[in-house]
């Protein structure tokens, strides 16, 4: 073999090398886009699987024990189990979100915070205060309480919203 081929074999080699290496980075190339398309869909999923979960919540709180009328009504909280959980801060952290409001939808544009003392003449129960940077979820409910007659006590209910947020 003369020095002329042997060097034209060693291009020949050479050249293939760098084709297999050209054509393997152009792979890895193609292979980081599309794991970066497919991650941010992964990324879009988890946030709206967050969101169905707390609107899920949202269904779930007003028929809870915790919430519940006691079979008056499905979606019916009770506001005067409402004013006690109020005053119990380790129900801020027992459902798990990021702020639960209930409020009483009326026609006018006043809003009360409720305590111990105004109750039931106010209309907003913040059982946890919302973070910054979070995003609400609302249900209409009913919101009931017992109210005494002459004649007996009953049930008086009104109209309401139960309002929780989430993280992004």
């Amino acid at each position: 073999m003369d020095m002329k081929t042997s060097k034209s074999a060693q291009m020949k080699i050479n050249e293939m090398i760098i084709m297999i290496l050209a054509i393997f980075i152009f792979f890895v190339i193609v292979l980081l886009f599309w794991l970066s398309i497919s991650t941010s869909g992964i990324k879009a999923s988890v946030a709206q699987s967050s969101r169905d979960q707390a609107i899920m919540l949202v269904a779930r709180l007003a028929d809870s024990p915790e919430f519940g009328c006691g079979g008056i009504a499905s979606s019916c909280i009770d506001t005067d189990k409402l004013i006690v959980l109020m005053n119990h801060p380790v129900y801020k952290n027992f459902w798990n979100v990021d702020g639960l409001i209930v409020e009483k939808v009326t026609n006018t544009n006043s809003s009360v915070e409720c305590s111990i003392g105004n109750y039931p003449r106010c209309t907003i129960f913040t059982i946890k205060k919302p973070l910054n940077d979070t995003i609400p979820d609302s249900s209409i409910v009913s919101l009931c309480r017992k109210e005494i007659k002459k004649d007996g006590n009953y049930d008086k209910c009104e109209i309401g919203k139960i309002t929780v947020w989430t993280e992004r």
